[in-house]
């Protein structure tokens, strides 16, 4: 039984894998021209998705008058060429 439930972790955690690099892949598709041949990620990108995951919990926090602890994420992002 303990071995099964393991395998299931590891197949649910591969699934989570696969799935983060499907959006990050969408989303550099959609930012690059279609000529274009880049092979690396920008932070750009990056910062995209993580205002996608966390949409809800900024909004929650807003909606509660709480600050994010997103914010340090956001502040790096910018501080090193994303938006």
């Amino acid at each position: 039984m303990k071995g099964l439930l393991l395998n299931m972790e590891k197949r649910n955690v591969a699934n989570r894998r696969e799935h983060l690099i499907l959006l990050l892949a969408n989303i550099h598709i959609r930012k690059i021209p279609k000529q274009t041949n880049v092979l690396q990620l920008g932070d750009e990108v990056i910062h995209e998705l993580m205002q996608k995951f966390f949409k809800n919990y900024t909004n929650r926090c807003k909606f509660l008058g709480r600050k994010s602890n997103i914010r340090h994420w956001e502040y790096h992002l910018s501080s090193h060429g994303g938006k």
